[in-house]
């Protein structure tokens, strides 16, 4: 029996009340070792230090979000979505709680609001998987005609999604407050062809997306005729 994508990108979506009532109700105690002094004088809190993060992590947040939106916007309408942008969507969504993850360590994290995380990234990944396992309808599965420029920048949009997770996978492999291994260098080196090649994809889907406006309008156009 097929479960309603409703159900699914509902929960999803009434789930955001659980960051936000976190937000309003009164700050949580933190642990302890949120707090370190130096030297026995004026203490500072490591949990305000400002950590520059890599533009493609930065990515990764985008593609998590955006793939919540789809989701949630087409199972309220009790459609499936694209089951690819569904696994995107869970690589990118733990990998960007990896990156974040020190904070928790550093018990810069109460309880309280890592439980709400928990349980809001849980809710969600179920959303996700949900998309990705079970087949859509039998109307919906029935292939359309579409054209080779479309097809092609279909492929270069899924490549281009995917870029940022494996940059991120491979940056969680990396050492930390270690001196640079032959290893690291070598996932530094691959880190910075992604880089570069996910700045080239963007620009080729951006052209081929212009293309495809360009071929649609002139259609029209004609059809209008």
């Amino acid at each position: 029996m097929a479960i309603s994508y409703r159900l699914t990108s509902g929960a999803a979506l009434v789930s955001l009340a659980l960051p936000i009532l976190d937000v309003l109700l009164p700050p949580a105690p933190l642990p302890p070792q949120s707090m370190q002094r130096v030297g026995g004088a004026a203490g500072w809190d490591s949990c305000t230090v400002w950590l520059q993060l890599d533009p493609m992590y930065k990515l990764i947040a985008l593609i998590w979000l955006g793939a919540y939106i789809v989701f949630t916007l087409r199972g309220l309408q009790n459609r499936p979505g694209p089951r690819w942008l569904g696994v995107a969507g869970i690589l990118a969504l733990f990998l960007w709680i990896e990156s974040d993850w020190w904070r928790v360590s550093a018990g810069c994290v109460s309880k309280r609001s890592l439980g709400i995380l928990l349980s809001w990234t849980g809710i969600v990944t179920l959303m996700f998987l949900h998309h990705v396992i079970q087949r859509p309808c039998r109307s919906e599965a029935q292939p359309h005609r579409t054209s080779r420029l479309s097809t092609v920048n279909r492929a270069v949009v899924q490549v281009l999604f995917f870029m940022p997770i494996g940059w991120s996978a491979l940056n969680a492999l990396r050492g930390v407050d270690r001196e640079p291994t032959p290893r690291e260098n070598a996932i530094a080196a691959v880190q910075h062809c992604i880089s570069w090649a996910t700045l080239a994809l963007f620009l080729i889907a951006a052209a081929l997306s212009l293309a495809l406006f360009a071929v649609r309008l002139r259609t029209s156009m004609k059809t209008a005729q």
